[in-house]
């Protein structure tokens, strides 16, 4: 009887197991998350499980569940204010500004999952030009020329690394700011503070070859042209850089793969690039873009130096020794040197450990054996005196040098490289009229949808 108990909850167990293993498994695409839904871009969605909205449709496209059609009505022109995911079909269906919570229905709901999004933060920001036409703006001091009431539409749009969602800004100046932190490099921006044409409202430019259009109706459009870049090294042969005791061999032209780069920003000079990367103890090595080919922010820290690849317009840098002789006391067998910290990073050392306080130790620890041990002491003396008196240098023999004679081992402080990195241009570089960069660089935006009048 005991057995059946026992055989009849092990079978218990199984099956409870493998139901677990079924709802652990269970299909992605017919998950909602409760309540609320927060995109990758930050726009707020309320999610509405097994419930259809019954609104006319903006337009539609394939999605594998709920929260990618919610990331997707994030970046949908124009403005999507609602989708419904159909499991079936595998559909994501959008709803425009007439959609709301009196569009939910149950029809259908064992087939569906809709989500709204909120609709204070799809509010009109003021739809006037916070700038004045044709001046020039200055954000975190680089100058955009402003152009109010215009859309850079043909201008190219494109999405910064590692990014596959549009960028949204409250204000103008955000986006401007937007376009001068991100990676590759952002020549200008338009900016749409209506929403009509979506959430993503901050469009980023890697072009200034096209022609503005006017846009004063809706969407309406306020467009800012980076107007130069600042100074920036050139790299003109190999050398060495040394600060904060430490050595970094460069090279130019030079590009990395398998290399980790965790923080960046703007620098006007290569040394100053490498002093930073010297004083954060992540930091391995450096790449500093010569050309803002891949942003204002030009220099790159890197925590793993990887391999070189094919040439870039790069000046690379890797930390290749520390001298720790300026840190502390002298590690040289001179216990009474004092280093000293001269103004390039050098360190001296002064004072020296004469011969005869060695040699007097040596000697008095012979006599205070002496007294200890009887008849045997005598002979310790006689024997003590003889090499007491060979470490005097007595005899000339010149069997050698004695303890005393040895020099003292240092570290010889790092020169800095013959070659020093060259001054900074004096002015800015202009942008050329019809600047452009390749836009392989970065994510290419599938161009937006035009509004009907």
């Amino acid at each position: 009887m005991k057995s059946k108990h026992l055989n009849l909850l092990v079978g218990m167990m199984a099956v409870f197991e493998r139901a677990s293993a079924s709802l652990n498994a269970r299909d992605e695409s017919t998950y909602c998350p409760p309540d609320e839904y927060i995109a990758d871009n930050d726009l707020q969605f309320s999610t509405y499980c097994s419930l259809n909205l019954l609104a006319p449709e903006l337009g539609n496209q394939p999605g594998s569940s709920i929260t990618e059609c919610m990331d997707m009505c994030s970046n949908y022109h124009p403005a999507c204010m609602g989708v419904t995911h159909y499991f079936q079909n595998q559909t994501c269906s959008f709803k425009g500004f007439d959609v709301n919570t009196t569009s939910l229905s149950i029809t259908d709901t064992d087939n569906v999952h809709s989500a709204l999004t909120n609709k204070t933060e799809m509010l009109a920001i003021k739809a006037d030009c916070p700038y004045e036409n044709n001046t020039n703006a200055m954000i975190s001091g680089f100058s955009f020329q402003i152009l109010c009431d215009q859309d850079m539409r043909d201008y190219g749009d494109f999405l910064p690394w590692g990014q596959t969602y549009g960028n949204h800004a409250s204000t103008m100046g955000e986006c401007m700011q937007l376009c001068l932190d991100v990676h590759p490099l952002c020549v200008g921006v338009s900016w749409n503070p209506d929403k009509k044409a979506g959430w993503s409202n901050c469009y980023l430019k890697n072009s200034q070859d096209g022609v503005p259009v006017v846009a004063n109706t809706r969407p309406v459009s306020h467009s800012g042209l980076l107007v130069s870049l600042p100074p920036v090294d050139t790299c003109s042969g190999p050398g060495q850089i040394v600060n904060n005791n430490q050595t970094f061999n460069t090279t130019c032209l030079e590009g990395r793969v398998g290399s980790s780069n965790f923080t960046s920003f703007y620098s006007p000079k290569l040394k100053n690039c490498v002093g930073q990367c010297a004083t954060n103890d992540s930091c391995v090595g450096v790449l500093y873009d010569n050309s803002f080919h891949e942003g204002i922010k030009n220099c790159y820290f890197l925590n793993a130096t990887g391999s070189a690849s094919t040439p870039q317009n790069f000046t690379y840098a890797e930390l290749v020794s520390s001298d720790t002789s300026a840190s502390g006391a002298s590690p040289s067998t001179s216990a009474g040197a004092t280093p000293t910290q001269s103004s390039d990073g050098s360190s001296d050392s002064s004072g020296s450990s004469g011969s005869s306080g060695n040699s007097g130790s040596s000697s008095s620890k012979a006599w205070i054996a002496g007294p200890v041990i009887g008849a045997i002491a005598a002979v310790a003396i006689v024997v003590a005196g003889w090499f007491w008196w060979r470490r005097r240098g007595g005899g000339g023999g010149g069997g050698g040098r004695t303890i005393a004679q040895e020099p003292e081992k240092q570290f010889k402080a790092v020169e800095v490289a013959s070659h020093s990195p060259p001054q900074p241009q004096s002015h800015p570089q202009e942008l050329p009229n019809h600047y452009q960069i390749s836009e392989a660089e970065g994510s290419v935006i599938t161009p937006r949808h035009e509004l009907e009048s």
